[in-house]
This record gives C-alpha cells, structure tokens and sequence, in this order.
C-alpha cells in the first residue's frame, strides 16, 4: 500500500479506493456534488481520488466514509 521509500501509495491501493468510493457513492445514489457537499471535500479532490489519480488524509476519507454512511478500517499487515 504505502511505499516505506518515498511515502507514497501505490497505484493498486489508490485505484482500489477510488473503486470503493465510487461504489459507495452510486449505492446511495449521489452526485460527486452532493457528496462534496456532505463530506465537505472539494469536489476535484473526489473526483481525482475516485480516478485513483490522487492520494488523501485519513481526516478527509472518514469525512468521505461519514458521508457515505461507512466508516475507515485499517489494518497493518505483514
């Protein structure tokens, strides 16, 4: 996920999410409007992360998980 050298997350964990929020998102049948309205998230950065083009901070997924009705689970693994 999270590469130790450059701090970075891969390509596979960010399109991961960016599938995620999507899902979620049509799940509850919202604009990228209406969730950056709920969430409180530029409507760019949402975007740019449901492309998985983008990294994020933990305070802005769970304000995107909140809006969404979900929460943030992180797991540390080997």
């Amino acid at each position: 996920m999270q590469s130790a050298e450059n701090g970075t997350i891969s390509l596979q964990a960010r399109e991961r999410l960016g599938e995620q929020l999507i899902y979620y998102r049509r799940e509850h049948n919202l604009s990228l409007h209406h969730l950056s309205r709920t969430s409180g998230v530029d409507i760019r950065h949402i975007d740019n992360l449901e492309a998985g083009k983008t990294n994020s901070d933990l305070k802005t997924l769970c304000a995107l998980a909140e809006a969404l009705g979900k929460k943030i689970r992180i797991d540390i693994i080997d």
